[in-house]
């Protein structure tokens, strides 16, 4: 066939996207299995929940690689290039490594019948943990893809864990009630391995005790932000309680930062779509019912226009056309989500305000 007609591994890859989601373990089982489980080598640390897991994830991830460690930082979704959601050592995985990674997923599986070929998310975990074994990355920083306990990530072994707030969010999948939900993203806990907590509502609170308690993991629970004197590279008063969920994670996890690399990791962490400027105002891209929650939640007397889209990449798209072609100087935040967009509030003179 002409080369100019064949069909790159990532096209393959995202057309993978058609099988659904399936929540399980077991085809993850075995394709890590047929990978020679890549994460068995694996030092993670694992956050779940339902607000601020990215911002989490890179503040821990931004502190290690500070620290001098080879670091891998897998996330989801992207938001312009795919290479973003697997980093190692705070740059995106080249393409052609991708590329070499994707053709050996599709191999291991062509063979394999309907009914136990992998989703779209379980063959990027898998090609990630593969990746970062291949990287030689000493630890691992991985965010859940939706809930915790049937989660693709869940096959990860785990150093230290984090939960972040919890709100009613795929409901389909992980329960109707906040205690539900808090179960099942309570499903990354192990014995013996440390684990954090964000502030949380009383229901959901009390059921992340209880499985906590029943397996024997050891928690702490955040109970102030970082402080505003210490300068982070994160817009809004609840990075702060994100940076504090982060740093407690990977003390948990056996690593102190000297003060030298804790001000170098907390100031050039970098987030992008969650605080970012774009022509003189600060913008969030936030998604599903908590995302949509920030927008009818602001107070009254806030303007808003909403434009819809279709997820995260295209939002920010939207913002640098919209405020490139502004006429006039901007000023003001304003929030993003995949369905709603656009919301603007006065900017505050403190940036780290929400």
């Amino acid at each position: 066939m002409d080369s100019l007609f064949e069909e790159r591994p990532l096209d393959w890859l995202m057309a993978t996207q058609s099988r659904g989601v399936h929540p399980g373990l077991h085809r993850m089982e075995r394709l890590l299995a047929a990978l020679g489980n890549p994460e068995k080598r694996l030092r993670c640390l694992h956050v779940a929940g339902t607000n601020g897991k990215g911002s989490i994830c890179a503040v821990a991830e931004s502190l290690l690689r500070s620290m001098g460690l080879r670091t891998g930082l897998y996330t989801s979704p992207h938001l312009v290039q795919f290479s973003e959601r697997i980093r190692i050592n705070g740059e995106n995985a080249a393409d052609a490594t991708i590329d070499e990674a994707i053709t050996r997923l599709r191999k291991i599986t062509e063979s394999w019948i309907e009914v136990d070929q992998p989703t779209f998310f379980e063959l990027v975990t898998a090609l990630a943990f593969d990746l970062f074994d291949r990287e030689g990355c000493e630890v691992v920083v991985v965010e859940t893809g939706l809930g915790g306990r049937l989660d693709a990530t869940n096959m990860a072994p785990k150093i230290a864990c984090a939960i972040t707030p919890i709100a009613l969010d795929h409901s389909e999948w992980l329960g109707e009630t906040l205690a539900e939900i808090a179960r099942e993203k309570a499903g990354i806990l192990r014995e013996g391995v440390p684990a954090v907590i964000a502030p949380q509502v009383d229901e959901s609170a009390a059921a992340l005790s209880a499985v906590a308690e029943k397996v024997g993991a050891p928690c702490e629970w955040v109970q102030a932000p970082l402080p505003v004197e210490i300068p982070l590279g994160l817009h809004g008063s609840h990075q702060r309680w994100n940076a504090a969920v982060a740093l407690a994670m990977i003390r948990g996890a056996g690593f102190d930062p000297s003060p030298e690399a804790l001000a170098t990791g907390l100031r050039e962490v970098c987030w992008p779509g969650d605080g970012d400027e774009v022509a003189g105002r600060v913008v969030d891209v936030v998604g599903g019912a908590a995302g949509r929650g920030v927008l009818l939640g602001q107070p009254p007397g806030h303007s808003g226009t909403f434009h819809r889209g279709q997820g995260r990449a295209d939002c920010c798209a939207f913002a640098a056309a919209t405020f490139n072609a502004a006429s006039t100087p901007c000023t003001g935040r304003t929030f993003f989500t995949a369905a709603w967009s656009v919301f603007e509030s006065p900017r505050r003179a403190d940036t780290s305000s929400p």
